[in-house]
């Protein structure tokens, strides 16, 4: 069914089902791996047109944020044509995300970690700014030391990638080989864990107020 025309309830319940046996750590059967593979394919691209449609500065950043948002609450989405429309809420999530994003943004412009490590903003002249890259740079290596003692050999390659290395969401599919859904749902695993441990590392330090990723 095509996405303009809301969903097909059988796809709608299939990916329910498949997020909910991830939430309680289980393997969900092929088939139901095969109705989140169609549910992604189809509105990965209209979250994308969605974000663009909302103004959003940064697509990427903002689809991934949906997705994240989509893999916590769509199992709790109580479908109805009549009136509580996917479409609709689908973007109305979309909206929320980027009035976040562009909020994020404006609260704290030099150091969101989503995009760019807060250590390589500031210019090479500012004495302070090089301090604080240096200070920053160590605590967050010291918290991915901590996370990958807790979480898998995958989710620790997609933060450092991400936190130390800089890349984009796009890069590090290219890089590890994964899918942009794997990326999503590895972050949004280990995303409590590590804010937590960089929290503990930062104690009053720089990123003390920075989200993880």
């Amino acid at each position: 069914m095509s996405p303009e025309h809301d969903i097909d309830p059988n796809l709608l319940a299939g990916t329910q089902a498949y997020l909910d046996g991830l939430h309680r750590c289980q393997t969900p059967p092929l088939r139901l791996k095969n109705a989140w593979d169609e549910f992604y394919q189809t509105y990965d691209p209209v979250i994308r047109r969605f974000a663009v449609s909302c103004g959003t500065p940064d697509v990427e950043d903002s689809v991934q944020q949906v997705w994240l948002a989509v893999h916590t609450h769509l199992r709790d989405f109580r479908y109805d044509p009549e009136g509580a429309r996917f479409t609709t809420w689908l973007y109305t999530l979309v909206e929320n995300k980027v009035i976040d994003h562009a909020r994020r943004r404006a609260r704290r412009p030099t150091e969101d970690l989503t995009n760019e490590p807060a250590w390589q903003a500031g210019g090479p002249d500012d004495p302070h700014a090089e301090y604080e890259r240096r200070e920053c740079q160590a605590i967050v290596r010291a918290a991915l030391a901590e996370f990958r003692k807790r979480v898998s050999e995958n989710s620790y390659r997609v933060a450092y990638l991400r936190l130390l290395e800089g890349q984009s969401t796009a890069e590090v599919c290219s890089h590890l080989g994964f899918t942009r859904e794997q990326v999503y749902l590895l972050l949004n695993r280990g995303k409590p864990i590590l804010w937590r441990l960089i929290k503990v590392c930062a104690g009053n330090g720089p990123v003390r107020k920075v989200q993880a990723y």
